[in-house]
C-alpha cells in the first residue's frame, strides 16, 4: 500500500509525492486492478464499467 499526497504548486501540473510505503499484505487486487480511494466519482464509475466489461467477456 502506498500513501500519496497531492502537490499543487502554482503551475497547472498536478504532482504526487509518496508519503509512506507499506509492505504488501495477503490481499490481492481484483482483476489486476487495485481498489483504493477515489478522487473523483467519474473515475470510480469508469473503473466499475471496466470491471463489468471483463466479467461479460
Amino acid at each position: 500500500v502506498v500513501t500519496i499526497g497531492q502537490c499543487r504548486p502554482l503551475a497547472k501540473t498536478v504532482r504526487f509525492n509518496v508519503l509512506e510505503v507499506e509492505p504488501a499484505s495477503e490481499t490481492k487486487p481484483i482483476n489486476g486492478i487495485s481498489h483504493g480511494l477515489w478522487g473523483d466519482t467519474k473515475d470510480k464509475k469508469l473503473h466499475e464499467e471496466v470491471l463489468e466489461g471483463k466479467e461479460k467477456n
